[in-house]
């Protein structure tokens, strides 16, 4: 944990406890000037997570497009049947033909729903997305729309036959950035999600932002692209939250003071200009907007020096589990037959070694982990099956490497994962008076006795 001296810790600890009422911050760090001030990761986690970031992975996005647009490969301007002329479907949908790359780009290509289910269950994703008609005329309705987003990935594999991160390499060079990977779909990024960074690495990519493109005296990107995303072209006034309804630039968010590259459940670059201050953080929270709050009242008086004794204890503190109420196992080993279930899962093993529970998954991709007693132990296994069914949002992580710890109360069994590859939390929660398993919301049933 790195927090400098002259920052204001009792402010510091008073933020991670505001946060905690909606949920976990994980990963934090700030930066003032390019010199960062705080940069920690709350226990279990570890400074090395490279977790999934997303919508955060948007503003990649949109830094790729900046990137073939510098290189003279497509103009904003430019129309989708032009880039694509070689993929058009049989009949164009209403008013496709006039959706352009900045359409895109701010969100505004005029469907009224996000089609992203509609056009990844296609076999020719470019075809279906150009074959739906458009409720509204492109440019003049901001519908946040993550298929927008996977086009523009397409968009860049057919323009410099490489995903986004290949494209994007010389960025991820210049600013030392080597901890991070992208979900793909047949070698396109996701382009609305999937990319995996760290929190420190997000700092870095927040301050590239501040520096209009800029790495080390270096213009990777135009200041002339940079200027364009981080200025509102969509209207988002509807919403009633503050820092989301100062509308949407190029693949980024504007925000109170500033502007915003984020993802679902508070993973942030939140940059302010005028201070010169960068936030990166990777957290799981059910308000965005309460924990933005609780960044800007920090920035108010992060620098009025106020020192708290043992901080990273107290932070840390905050989110121990030595004091959950729990028993300790009561049996040696159980077999749990399952009915069948869509995750494939047909039995579950629960075995207690010296009080940690051993927890065997068999069926579909079987795998197995260890939770601690008021303690957190290591698993690490391939994420198929289970894990491919239960989120949406990771259908494609290949492995899963997470802590665990199980909680005993009235004949109940809670099993909590925490990720190092994902801010998501899970749970196996297994009560033994309704013989009832609980994985993730998926209610799963013991087979009944013959």
């Amino acid at each position: 944990m790195y927090i400098k001296n002259s920052i204001n810790q009792k402010a510091l600890f008073n933020m991670v406890q505001k946060i905690k009422e909606v949920g976990s911050l994980q990963h934090f760090a700030i930066s003032k000037n390019g010199e960062t001030l705080v940069n920690f990761s709350i226990n279990p986690y570890l400074d090395t997570d490279s977790k999934q970031l997303f919508s955060l992975s948007k503003t990649f996005t949109s830094m790729a497009i900046g990137k073939a647009y510098d290189e003279g490969l497509l103009s904003l301007d430019d129309k989708l049947v032009d880039i694509f002329k070689d993929f058009l479907p049989e009949k164009l949908g209403n008013m496709v033909d006039e959706l352009k790359v900045k359409d895109l780009l701010s969100m505004q290509t005029g469907h009224s729903h996000c089609v992203m289910q509609e056009i990844v269950a296609s076999k020719n994703i470019i075809e279906k997305f150009l074959s739906l008609d458009l409720e509204y005329k492109p440019g003049t309705f901001f519908m946040y729309n993550n298929g927008a987003s996977l086009i523009l990935s397409f968009m860049i594999n057919i323009l410099t036959k490489k995903s986004i991160v290949e494209y994007l390499k010389p960025l991820f060079e210049a600013l030392e950035i080597t901890n991070y990977h992208c979900d793909q779909i047949g070698g396109v990024c996701l382009g609305a999600a999937g990319m995996h960074l760290d929190c420190e690495s997000i700092l870095k990519f927040g301050n590239f932002l501040l520096n209009k493109g800029k790495v080390n005296g270096k213009q990777i990107i135009s200041e002339e692209y940079i200027n364009q995303a981080i200025k509102p072209h969509a209207s988002t006034s509807h919403d009633n939250r503050c820092d989301w309804s100062k509308g949407y630039g190029y693949h980024l968010w504007m925000a109170d003071g500033g502007y915003r590259c984020d993802g679902m459940l508070g993973q942030y670059a939140i940059i302010y200009p005028e201070e010169k201050i960068v936030v990166a953080a990777i957290s799981n929270v059910s308000d965005m907007q309460k924990e933005v709050d609780a960044f800007k009242e920090f920035i108010k008086v992060m620098n009025n020096t106020s020192l708290v004794e043992s901080l990273e204890d107290k932070i840390n503190s905050l989110y121990s589990i030595s004091d959950i109420n729990s028993k300790v196992l009561d049996f040696d080993k159980k077999t749990i037959k399952l009915q069948d279930n869509k995750l494939g899962i047909n039995e579950i093993i629960l075995i207690n070694e010296n009080n940690s529970l051993k927890v065997e998954v068999n069926g579909v991709n079987a795998f197995s982990l260890l939770a601690g007693y008021k303690e957190y132990k290591n698993s690490k296994f391939i994420a198929g099956g289970i894990k491919a069914n239960v989120f949406v949002g990771m259908p494609l992580m290949k492995e899963e490497v997470i802590v665990s710890s199980y909680y005993l109360y009235n004949e109940v069994l809670e099993v909590i994962m925490l990720n190092h590859n994902t801010p998501l939390t899970q749970k196996m929660i297994i009560d033994f008076n309704k013989n009832e398993i609980v994985i993730n919301n998926h209610i799963l049933y013991e087979e009944k006795s013959k």
